[in-house]
């Protein structure tokens, strides 16, 4: 069966162009108490969505903005001016009401920062009536680690970032803090690559893409359809952290 999640868009303006993650327990909630979290990487907010009371709300941040000096993505040798503002929310543990750490970045940043998905889901607190210190700098990742996805894995903490400059997948354990010296590397390429999107599934399988995008960022781009373009990856969570400082079990610290 498919169900109609909104008849009306309120205050979504229509150049969104978004990424989405809901946020729902299953063991907790009813089918009702759903939140989406959009991210609008133009206009740099942060869109909520609940569907028990069918509306929306947006909060704008100056963290959510993208860095101009680290806008730039260099693929194969040609440097592209990309600014992109907040792109991706990757959810945490639930705490004992339900509510989850919401870690976010720019497209066009170093920096990952964090906020309580209690403030997101207070429309009250919405656009400007919230309090600054409910937006946290957690750290930087160092860099080349401007990433378009990041994905948190419940059953090991760590927090996965498909990196576009670097052209690697690499992790880091939310219970260490945040800093290049933290942050591991899962995957890396000896071809250009460009990755776009992750995924974790319900067998705790990481999923992610590459492929050749970039190329087409130029008007005259054009993919050699002769050549493999794309390729698809999976991996099991738990056996791409060992040996890395993600996971915790080796006593790095």
């Amino acid at each position: 069966m498919i169900t109609t999640v909104a008849r009306i868009r309120p205050g979504v303006p229509s150049t969104l162009n978004a990424f989405c993650v809901a946020d729902y327990d299953p063991g907790t909630s009813s089918c009702d108490d759903v939140f989406l979290y959009i991210t609008n990487i133009f206009d740099s907010n942060i869109i909520v969505y609940d569907y028990k009371k069918g509306d929306f709300w947006s909060f704008s941040d100056p963290s959510m903005k993208p860095i101009v000096a680290e806008s730039a993505l260099t693929f194969k040798g040609v440097t592209y001016g990309v600014p992109v503002g907040v792109v991706n929310v990757a959810l945490g543990w639930p705490d004992k009401h339900g509510y989850r750490n919401a870690y976010y970045a720019p497209g066009s940043s170093l920096a990952e920062y964090i906020v309580s998905t209690k403030v997101l889901q207070d429309s009250k607190r919405a656009s400007y009536k919230y309090n600054p210190n409910d937006f946290t700098l957690i750290g930087y990742r160092g860099c080349n680690s401007t990433n378009l996805k990041q994905i948190f894995d419940l059953s090991t903490g760590v927090i996965f970032f498909g990196e576009i400059d670097s052209e690697r997948v690499r992790c880091w354990n939310t219970q260490l803090p945040l800093n290049p010296d933290t942050i591991g590397v899962i995957y890396e390429s000896d071809e250009s690559v460009f990755i776009p999107t992750l995924s974790l599934d319900s067998k705790g399988y990481l999923w992610f893409l590459t492929n050749q995008m970039p190329i087409t960022f130029n008007s005259d781009g054009v993919l050699d359809i002769s050549e493999v373009n794309s390729r698809v990856y999976r991996v099991k969570a738990s056996e791409a952290i060992k040996g890395t400082v993600c996971d915790i079990s080796y006593h790095y610290y």
